[in-house]
């Protein structure tokens, strides 16, 4: 109800799909509501995993966890809006291959380095 009056009160429309007020306060209460839970998530890691593991180890796999957390709540906010992602999943999986092609040389000559 409150969302629908903030709507009509201002709304946009951009890229095919219709932005109001309340969907960008919504969007914004999502995102903060991903923030704390990525930080959440990287302080119980810090605490219970981080030392049995080594320091740049654990010091990496922590921004994994937290960066990995932001992206999944932003997809879900960009979707959320109306907004269609999958012509960048199929870009970023072309990218994907391309690169596997591309470091298969020298991935083969590292990995024929070791042995």
């Amino acid at each position: 109800m409150v969302l629908e009056f903030l709507d009509s009160l201002f709304s946009f429309e951009m890229m095919g799909s219709e932005f109001g007020l309340g969907s960008i306060i919504l969007s914004a209460l999502f995102m903060l509501i991903g923030f704390v839970i990525a930080r959440i998530v990287k302080v119980i890691f810090g605490k219970k995993f981080a030392p049995k593991m080594p320091e740049h180890t654990a010091k990496n796999v922590g921004k994994f966890l937290y960066y990995g957390i932001i992206l999944i709540a932003f997809g879900v906010v960009i979707t959320s809006q109306g907004i269609d992602l999958g012509g960048l999943v199929i870009a970023g999986g072309i990218f994907g291959v391309v690169m596997g092609f591309a470091t298969q040389s020298v991935v083969s000559n590292l990995i024929s380095g070791f042995f």
